[in-house]
Formats: C-alpha cells, sequence, structure tokens
C-alpha cells in the first residue's frame, strides 16, 4: 500500500486496536465471539456436506483445515474462551473423518490482471500464498513485492466488496494477516462488510439477500463463507490485534455519491477499482477514462486499479487486445 492509505490511520500501527481492549477498536463487534460462532457452523456444516455427498467441500477442506492448524500452534487462539475448545474439537471430529485433500495451485509466475481475472484464479491464488506463508508463519518468497501485493489484493476487494462476494472478500482479506502487514483503510471497510453480513444472518452468506432460516440448504450455501471467514479470524486473533472499525471520510462519501448513488458508502478506493473493474468488462472506454481522471483528481489510491485502467487506455491491457 501507499503511504498516503497507511496515513489515514494515525494512532500507533497502522489501522490495529487491542483484542478485547473495551475501546473504540472493538465497538459494536466481538470478533472472537464471532469466531466461535463460526466454529460452531461448520462444525455443523462440514459433516452435513459430506453426508449430502461431499461436492459441497470443494477447496474449503483446505481452509477449515487451516482454522484447525492455526488454533492448534497459538496459545492465544486457545485461551481466549473456554467454551471455543469444545468447537474446536467438534470441528476437528468433523473434519477427521472426511478424506484428505490436497490446496489447490496457482501456476507459479502468475501475474493478476485485476481488471479481468476470474474469481477461481483468485481464490487458487489466495490458496497459494496461505500454503507458502505457512498460514501466516512465514513470509513467502514472491515475485512480487509485497506493497504490490496488497494493492492488488484491495483493488480486487472493491470487485468482491461491489458484488457482496462475501466468501471472495473474506478469503481476500486473509492477505493482511498472511503477510504479516498493517491494516489498510480499504481492508478495514471490506472487514467491517464481513462482520456485519454474519451478525445480520448468523453465518456468512454467499452473498446478501433472502437466505433460508435453517436447514441444509443453509450449512451448503454458508459453507466456503464461513469457513473463509473463520480462517481470516483466525489469524486476526492470533496476532493477538483487530483492525480498527471503519469510518467513511468525506471523500469516501462524495465518491459513493457519484459512483453508487443512494448505497451505503465504502471506501474510496475499493468503490474506485470497483467501477473501473465494471467499465473495462462493458467495453466503456468513455467511463474508463472518466473514472481514472477522478481518481487521480481526488487523489484517490486504488493504485493497481487505476494502474490497469491507464495500461487499457494506452491499448496495453487485455481489455485494449479485445476490442481493437
Amino acid at each position: 500500500m501507499g503511504t498516503t492509505t497507511m496515513q489515514r490511520d494515525r494512532a500507533g500501527t497502522p489501522g490495529i486496536g487491542p483484542i478485547g481492549s473495551g475501546t473504540a477498536a472493538m465497538a459494536g463487534r466481538d470478533l472472537a465471539g464471532v469466531w466461535t460462532s463460526a466454529l460452531d457452523f461448520l462444525a455443523e456444516g462440514v459433516p452435513a456436506a459430506y453426508d449430502l455427498g461431499g461436492g459441497e467441500l470443494g477447496g474449503c477442506r483446505s481452509t477449515v483445515e487451516a482454522v484447525l492448524d492455526v488454533a492448534a500452534r497459538s496459545a492465544r487462539v486457545r485461551r481466549l474462551d473456554p467454551d471455543r475448545a469444545a468447537a474446536l474439537a467438534r470441528l476437528r471430529l468433523a473434519v477427521d473423518v472426511l478424506p484428505r485433500v490436497g490446496v489447490p495451485a496457482a501456476p507459479e509466475g502468475r501475474v493478476l490482471d485485476v481488471l479481468h481475472v476470474e474469481r477461481a484464479a483468485v481464490l487458487a491464488s489466495v490458496r497459494t500464498l496461505t500454503a507458502l506463508s505457512d498460514i501466516g508463519h512465514a513470509l513467502p518468497r514472491m515475485g512480487r513485492p509485497v506493497p504490490q501485493v496488497l494493492a492488488d489484493a484491495e483493488a480486487l476487494l472493491g470487485a468482491a466488496v461491489g458484488a457482496g462476494d462475501h466468501e471472495l472478500t473474506a478469503a481476500l482479506l486473509t492477505v493482511w494477516p498472511l503477510l504479516g502487514a498493517p491494516w489498510s483503510a480499504p481492508a478495514r471497510c471490506a472487514l467491517d462488510r464481513v462482520v456485519d453480513a454474519y451478525a445480520a444472518y448468523g453465518y456468512l452468506p454467499p452473498a446478501d439477500g433472502p437466505v433460508a432460516e435453517a436447514g441444509p440448504d443453509v450449512l451448503r450455501a454458508g459453507l466456503a463463507p464461513t469457513a473463509a471467514l473463520a480462517l481470516l479470524l483466525a489469524l486476526v486473533l492470533e496476532h493477538g490485534a483487530a483492525p480498527i472499525p471503519w469510518t467513511p471520510t468525506d471523500l469516501d462519501v462524495a465518491i459513493g455519491v457519484l459512483l453508487t448513488p443512494g448505497a451505503r458508502p465504502v471506501d474510496a478506493s475499493l468503490a474506485t477499482a470497483d467501477a473501473l473493474r465494471r467499465a473495462t468488462q462493458a467495453h466503456d472506454m468513455a467511463l474508463v477514462r472518466g473514472l481514472v481522471d477522478l481518481a487521480l483528481a481526488a487523489g484517490i489510491e486504488a493504485q493497481s486499479a487505476i494502474a490497469a485502467g491507464v495500461a487499457v487506455l494506452a491499448g496495453a491491457g487485455p481489455f485494449a487486445t479485445r476490442v481493437a
């Protein structure tokens, strides 16, 4: 991330507050409590999905195992709540009866095109980073600098938040603790969205909207998104610090009025990245140019998305190749 985005969080370590401190850092949310609830949901959902044929487990088996591995290695995570040990034990028992699967790997040297990359490729890349970093225990060897990886993750978060894709949002957010990076304002905004969604539904649905109140459909639909959130919160709790809740700035509100009138404001970088992705995929070159001009004039720090938009305008991106 660029320094200006990080400078939005000026108190101590950028964007970080103590877990369970009773300060504004935890106002209105209990991340440890959300994590325990997510464990209970997974302990019920994993065997239910397996009983229904196992097809719904997909790549989330490796995510659930990563959650259990973080809990096993971290005394801080285990001692937060005595009831959590029972939830972890139930989840471990549920997972141990399932066939073991490998971690899907993204091709080496993948360069993410943040305006066109497919959802499955993003999830595969995050799973690969999870494995290469030993679930956040070591800084992996990567072909790109950490700030560039984080900037790309922010650009991809814009589309995930804009689409209400909770699994993708939670998965992308793990990039910050996996790399030991300070929380940026866009990442904190996205985290608040998925925590709010969990609070609203009692689990993390694939997207906002009408959902069944109980039964197999809920367990199947919520399994992968809730597993992604559980891993994210396990890493946050292991680090012993919670991101400070996000508050919109005047710029965030103003950009929201322009790009998504009537919608709940999001961080300006997320909104711009989402708008640029939609404009390029709609082949609207005039809108791409207008969004790039707006972002540069307003000082919006959606670095990867803006760079990709400039490449499109210069005729150097995949979009330009398709429409030539």
